[in-house]
C-alpha cells in the first residue's frame, strides 16, 4: 500500500512528489529534444 511505503521511507510527501518528478523529467526531456539539431532523412 502507498501509505506503508511512506511510513517505511519516512517521506509522507512521496505520493505527492512522484507525479511532480515525472512532470519535471518530461519537461526537461522535451527541452532536450527541442534543442537537438534537425536531421534530414532522404
Amino acid at each position: 500500500m502507498p501509505h506503508d511505503w511512506t511510513t517505511e521511507t519516512g517521506n509522507p510527501r512521496y505520493i505527492l512528489d512522484l507525479p511532480l518528478s515525472i512532470i519535471n523529467v518530461s519537461v526537461q526531456t522535451m527541452d532536450i529534444v527541442n534543442g537537438l539539431p534537425r536531421v534530414k532523412f532522404e
